[in-house]
């Protein structure tokens, strides 16, 4: 399991966040990156269940696609990314285009964003604050290694990230979130079972 740690920019309380947060100015050298295979050695989700969180509180991003999470992979069909368009939150997956939430995150406010994968419900469904606000079928085997890692970039040609992120969490084989609405984490997040990833 990849666990990037770090006492950032905004200190352990974190402007409100759960034990800390990171600060990404929106330059092109603000950005956290890990290599390939480093939180899943050998392949991607496969067919499994996944999820993806992280609290948010973010400054002006209405840029073209500025990055928030990007697991990279090769294949177009095989990535999983994360990004802002015109102050909506994107998805790269599965269809190999990117797909509108149609969700705008609060600016200067802390939000919980999940992403979850439900393979036996052929089911990817994005969560704001515990509540269901985009869902879409997807049953796409993710049986490629994520190349790289870019949190806050993308590495390429997309706009970086201005804002705070905490507590970034992936989790390969659970589906977390077993309702449409829940109450999201009250503290800090911990490894669970199925950790990749814990920032």
């Amino acid at each position: 399991m990849a666990n990037l740690r770090t006492n950032n920019l905004s200190g352990e309380g974190g402007r409100n966040a759960y034990r800390g947060s990171v600060f990404f100015n929106g330059e092109e050298n603000s950005y956290l990156t890990l290599a390939s295979g480093a939180i899943i050695s050998g392949t991607g989700f496969g067919t499994g269940d996944f999820t993806v969180e992280f609290w948010i509180n973010q400054g002006v991003n209405a840029g073209n696609y500025t990055n928030l999470v990007s697991l990279y992979a090769s294949t177009n069909v095989k990535r999983f990314q994360v990004a802002f368009l015109s102050s909506t939150i994107q998805v790269y997956t599965h269809s190999g285009s990117w797909a509108d939430t149609g969700y705008a995150p609060t600016a200067g406010v802390y939000e919980h964003i999940a992403f979850q994968r439900d393979y036996s419900g052929s089911t990817l469904k994005m969560y704001a604050n515990g509540e269901e606000k985009w869902s879409v079928s997807n049953t796409r085997d993710y049986n490629e290694v994520f190349d790289y890692v870019y949190i806050g970039d993308h590495g390429t040609a997309y706009n970086n990230y201005q804002g705070y992120i905490s507590n970034l969490r992936v989790l390969n084989g659970t589906a977390l979130y077993t309702t449409n609405y829940f109450t999201p984490p009250t503290e800090k997040l911990t490894i669970i079972p199925n950790t990749v990833l814990l920032c």
